[in-house]
């Protein structure tokens, strides 16, 4: 694996269009609060093993009711969700 900002396992920087980089991209996001909101699990786990990378604040939801619920509790700088789920989509949410 390979070392970045002195973080064991997390991924160099990659390219996106334009002019700026996902090491801009986190340091923008970073010390935020992020909310996960999936009913898979795995898909939950991986997303906020990843930000953590970046030491963003991450808050998971598995139904959008549960996310709504989060939502009138914290301020988030970005939501992150899953299109298909059961009881209430990611378009609804």
């Amino acid at each position: 694996m390979q070392e970045v900002a002195g973080k064991r396992g997390a991924p160099a920087p990659f390219r996106l269009s334009g002019r700026r980089n996902a090491t801009k991209v986190a340091g923008e996001v970073q010390r935020k609060r992020v909310l996960v909101v999936d009913d898979n699990e795995s898909v939950r786990e991986i997303l906020s093993r990843v930000l953590s990378w970046y030491e963003v604040e991450v808050k998971e939801a598995c139904n959008g009711f549960d996310a709504l619920s989060l939502l009138t509790k914290y301020n988030f700088r970005l939501v992150l969700t899953d299109l298909q789920m059961p009881g209430m989509d990611g378009v609804t949410l």
